[in-house]
């Protein structure tokens, strides 16, 4: 008689890590998708990130098809994750043939993630886990490869019997993943192209809005302010409202079409336009190019609150010291070799340039370190925070700002918009484009609306059947909310037809996951108070809560100090403190907090204070020595519905 001898079992830890594993990777891939499709900004992830740098590279994206490689990476994690299960560990030939390729592949991208440094932790923990998978994919197929398969004497039948290997399930599996691979890449895919779609319409709609203005613009005869006040000698607007030119210059001072933009040399999108510059001033006479600077990085730029693109102040100042010692021809040739290079070199390469170009390595390295360049910087950051600017690139043509130029080719077809009615040529005293109050109500106006759920139990305001809807999203420990909160209070009693509620979205990540970092510890606590306050005393108590904790910020402090003004606001709010403090964990609380961080997300609110009027986002609210909400107000009230 034979014995037989057990089959080895698959390690069972090898199998859970392995699900745990994948799903992990799945989960960042998945977050990495929703970001690229704007469904939400995902923390650590903004403008000037490691992320989305490595987006932006050559290695976020899938070669010839051009989606983004977390599309990718969720399709596959998802069906490898459908795969191991239904495999219950080892899988056949091929599964692990996959699984293998895929672990190279994210070594391969490791690597590049180092030598790039585009340190993404989202792409590291997916990597880091695929590799993690591999090893529990290695583990089980070895288990199942020791299992021994002999026969067994059976006195009573006297026939062999086989032990089936679990691997005959793998065929059935590797279906199984590879229909889910395939659904849920056309699925993303899909997606994808919708929001592209809506996104390519919505810059179509600017650029031919703009592209218009331009052209009626250009026909004028007289020097005409961008927002439609003609400009004498000794008016007002001739006073505080300045031509818009730049130091160097492509192409003649006097033409038909002016073009100034202001840029950062480590800007994406700035190198197309760029690219889309030179084409034309290489094969138009009727054009006039100046570039001005905005480097969206801190080491110059008061307005950009971090090193978002740490060469860009660097850059400028090449690019400055070449055009004060060698004028025009001087400032385009370093500038074209900085466009090449996206703004990435080192110090070396500058002194091999500087010697190409023929400068005089000495005067160059004087002009580098000097006082003029700097203030020649400034000057243009003053000049483009003056006028409005929100992000690069800024591009006005004719005076008239470019709008939709993410549009394709959109600075190419509008100035051919513009040739066409055969503009006569001008100087820059005919561009004056409109100050930054001006363009702020008309981005707000260009803005487009979307519906806005009522908040009844916390609105102030007129209840009529004409009345307008004012929305302020904020956080109860911010200075610049109570700010938005004073203001548009006031507006209220000069346009009794607006209606006025607040929405929570606390800089604190214990309740609002869509916020990149906590900066206020105590915000979700208060803003919980103030629901609890509704949630037991109705609008009266919210409101009392609400004007104390805007009223005393400075009570808020690390520690005990947090905790005792919240009590101090419960206090203040509710005749029994303690009830207050104890209904901030109510689910119907939490609740009401929770859906207007989602409301936010879907408005595509980021920052704080975001004040939506008439469904519209108000990109800019404040501007010292400017009524902007004032205006906005006025024209909202005026509008029909």
């Amino acid at each position: 008689m034979t014995e037989r001898t057990a089959p080895v079992p698959t390690a069972p830890a090898s199998f859970v890590v392995g699900v745990a594993a994948l799903f992990a990777a799945a989960a960042a891939c998945l977050m990495l998708s929703l970001d690229h499709l704007g469904a939400f900004d995902l923390p650590g992830c903004g403008p000037g990130s490691a992320c989305a740098a490595a987006a932006a590279s050559v290695w976020g994206r899938v070669p010839l098809v051009n989606w983004p490689l977390a599309y990718l990476g969720f399709a596959w994690f998802d069906a490898m994750l459908v795969v191991w299960i239904l495999s219950g560990g080892p899988m056949s030939l091929v599964g692990r043939v996959a699984v293998r390729m895929s672990a190279l592949v994210s070594c391969m991208l490791l690597i590049v993630i180092v030598v790039e440094q585009h340190f993404c932790w989202y792409c590291i923990a997916a990597h880091f886990a695929n590799l993690v998978f591999w090893t529990c994919s290695e583990i089980a197929s070895r288990a199942g490869a020791s299992r021994q398969v002999r026969p067994v004497a059976n006195q009573n039948r006297g026939r062999e019997e086989a032990v089936r290997r679990p691997e005959g399930r793998g065929v059935p599996a590797l279906l199984a993943g590879a229909a889910l691979f395939v659904v849920t890449t056309l699925v993303l895919v899909g997606v994808d192209r919708s929001v592209q779609a809506r996104a390519a319409e919505r810059a179509e709609g600017q650029l031919a809005a703009s592209t218009a203005e331009m052209v009626r613009r250009s026909a004028q005869t007289q020097p005409v302010a961008a927002h439609g006040t003609a400009v004498t000698a000794g008016s007002s607007e001739a006073t505080t409202m300045r031509p818009l030119v730049g130091r160097y210059r492509w192409g003649p001072e006097v033409a038909p079409i002016r073009i100034v933009a202001f840029l950062d040399y480590q800007c994406r999108d700035c190198k197309r336009i760029e690219l889309e510059f030179r084409d034309l001033v290489h094969r138009r006479t009727d054009l006039s190019l100046s570039i001005k600077h905005f480097p969206m990085d801190s080491e110059c730029n008061p307005h950009v609150p971090t090193r978002m693109h740490p060469n860009a102040c660097w850059c400028a100042r090449i690019a400055e010291a070449a055009g004060l010692l060698y004028g025009d021809q001087g400032f385009r040739a370093i500038h074209d070799w900085m466009v090449d290079r996206q703004g990435t070199f080192y110090a070396a390469d500058v002194a091999q340039a500087v010697r190409d170009f023929g400068f005089v390595p000495e005067d160059y390295a004087r002009a580098l370190a000097s006082d003029e360049v700097r203030e020649r910087i400034v000057a243009d950051i003053n000049e483009a925070m003056a006028l409005g600017l929100f992000f690069t690139p800024m591009i006005f043509i004719n005076g008239v700002e470019l709008k939709g130029w993410n549009a394709p080719l959109a600075v190419t077809r509008a100035v051919e918009a513009v040739a066409a009615t055969n503009p006569p040529a001008a100087g820059p005293e005919r561009d004056i484009p409109p100050p930054a109050g001006e363009k702020y109500v008309a981005d707000w106006r260009d803005a487009p609306a979307r519906p806005m759920p009522a908040a009844p139990a916390r609105r102030l305001g007129s209840d009529a059947p004409d009345s307008w809807d004012v929305a302020l999203f904020g956080d109860y420990l911010d200075r610049n909310t109570a700010d938005a909160d004073a203001e548009i209070r006031g507006l209220l009693r000069r346009y009794p037809s607006a209606r006025y509620s607040f929405r929570h979205f606390p800089v604190d990540q214990t309740c609002n996951g869509d916020v990149a970092r906590t900066l206020n510890p105590f915000s979700c606590r208060a803003a919980h108070l103030a629901e609890a306050a509704l949630f037991l005393g109705g609008a009266d108590a919210y409101w009392r809560v609400h004007d104390w904790l805007l009223g005393h910020q400075e009570a808020f402090v690390e520690g005990k100090g947090g905790e005792a003004a919240l009590s101090e606001a419960a206090r203040n709010g509710w005749q029994d403190p303690k009830e207050l403090l104890g209904s901030v964990d109510e689910p119907d609380v939490r609740r009401g907090v929770h859906s207007d961080v989602v409301l936010a997300r879907q408005l595509g609110v980021k920052i704080v204070p975001t004040v939506v009027v008439r469904g519209k986002i108000v990109p800019r609210w404040k501007r010292p020595g400017d009524t902007v909400l004032d205006r906005i107000f006025a024209e909202a009230d005026a509008r029909p519905d």
